[in-house]
């Protein structure tokens, strides 16, 4: 029961710390309604930024900070070459991530680089569980003993996921939110009221990476190496977690969508985690199983849609 309920706290913390990406993906996706394949050089570029920001001996927190600075920027880049040069937006995304891979090599020196032995996010972790757990290395949680380590992780990222979710439903009730959830779901309309519909794209974009980005810093950092191969499938997953999420809370408004996003990711990652458990380690496969999961996720509500219709019903009757 231990292992198991352990296997299951190991799947959640790996899904919080997905977050930031998979609410990045549902921002260009749905409210630009394209799925921007920046993210997948964003990812790579935020563990590449912390990474290089803590060998250079800054602490956690900043290194952390300047990854999602580096993402934003880099979805400026995407939004600028949309809007400025009119290039179409898969391309842009498409051009932008082949070039961050040149860039991220440039700037960590390699394809890969452990950096275990630097002072990171999950060393802070460790010694936060041990001041509230005890230096023992299980703890009994809700009258079951459990890895402590793991467990701390998911109380506090998780608590970072529902204040990033609260930030992002306030945000986009302002003025500027608002401006561009318009900008993206009516561009015409919006413009009708005077908004700046090319800034609004890159102001979406910008945040968009920026949080890709902060998903980057945070594996990096939980696993303590940076693989520029990691960012391959980023736009994969945050897609399976946004559609997942669509699956169960449909199309309802905005800030129930939102927690749809947090829910898809978390659901994302036991399905994968139940996956392993059931056949072994398949890493290799991880890949095609997200595919598939997606898949399964657009081709479901169709069929929902078909076998429940009004007209299906009458027929049964």
């Amino acid at each position: 029961m231990t292992a198991f309920l352990s296997d299951i706290i190991d799947a959640l913390g790996y899904g919080v710390t997905y977050f930031p990406l998979v609410l990045g993906v549902f921002l260009s996706f749905r409210l630009q309604r394209f799925p921007d394949l920046t993210v997948n050089g964003s990812f790579s570029l935020g563990a590449v930024v912390t990474a290089k920001m803590l060998m250079w001996g800054a602490d956690p927190v900043t290194a952390t900070f300047a990854g999602f600075l580096a993402g934003a920027g880099a979805g400026m880049i995407t939004g600028a070459l949309i809007t400025g040069l009119h290039i179409e937006k898969a391309l842009a995304g498409i051009l932008v991530t082949i070039a961050l891979y040149s860039v991220n090599v440039m700037i960590l020196g390699s394809v890969e680089y452990p950096f275990g032995d630097l002072h990171t996010l999950l060393e802070s972790m460790h010694a936060g569980a041990e001041q509230v757990f005890g230096s023992g290395s299980t703890a009994s949680f809700l009258g079951i003993e459990v890895f402590i380590r793991p467990l701390f992780w998911l109380l506090v990222f998780g608590m970072f996921a529902v204040a990033l979710l609260l930030g992002i439903r306030w945000f986009f009730r302002t003025r500027l939110g608002l401006a561009m959830r318009s900008a993206g779901e009516n561009p015409s309309a919006a413009r009708v009221v005077g908004a700046n519909v090319s800034a609004m794209v890159i102001l979406t974009l910008m945040l968009s990476n920026a949080l890709a980005a902060l998903s980057g810093t945070l594996w990096a950092q939980n696993w303590g190496t940076v693989s520029l191969e990691d960012g391959t499938s980023a736009i994969v997953i945050g897609l399976a977690g946004v559609l997942i999420g669509d699956a169960f809370f449909g199309k309802r408004r905005f800030s129930v969508r939102l927690v749809g996003v947090l829910a898809g990711t978390l659901l994302h990652e036991l399905i994968q985690k139940a996956i392993v458990t059931l056949f072994g380690n398949v890493q290799q496969g991880l890949k095609l199983i997200t595919t598939a999961v997606v898949i399964l996720a657009i081709v479901l509500p169709r069929l929902k849609t078909r076998l429940w219709s009004p007209a299906k019903v009458e027929e049964k009757k």
